[in-house]
């Protein structure tokens, strides 16, 4: 019975101090997200010089900001595709035992 009590105590204490819901952080991401992505359009405005790029024989004519752009997304996908390979790795592994 005491350790029933207990887990009741423990479970109220929890929902005190976790007063956090999906919807109030999917609104924080959110707003961290336009304030990241306002910042992105005022970097690339900013930077509107063309810029030759050469790569693998190809040439072309690209704004400063918007090929600084490409090449950040070119390698987060990177990194997600490796990220995402070891997880499964990790997973096929976990699986196993």
């Amino acid at each position: 019975m005491e350790q029933q009590d207990d887990n009741l105590v423990s479970e109220r204490v929890v929902a005190k101090t976790n007063n956090r819901s999906r919807v109030g952080t999917t609104w924080v991401a959110l707003a961290a997200f336009v304030v990241i992505l306002l910042l992105l359009a005022i970097f690339i405005l900013q930077n509107s010089e063309r810029v030759e790029i050469k790569f693998l024989g190809f040439k072309g004519g690209l704004a400063f900001g918007v090929a600084m752009l490409l090449s950040a997304i070119t390698g987060s996908m990177l990194t997600l595709l490796v990220g995402s390979a070891r997880i499964l790795q990790l997973r096929s592994a976990n699986k196993k035992h």
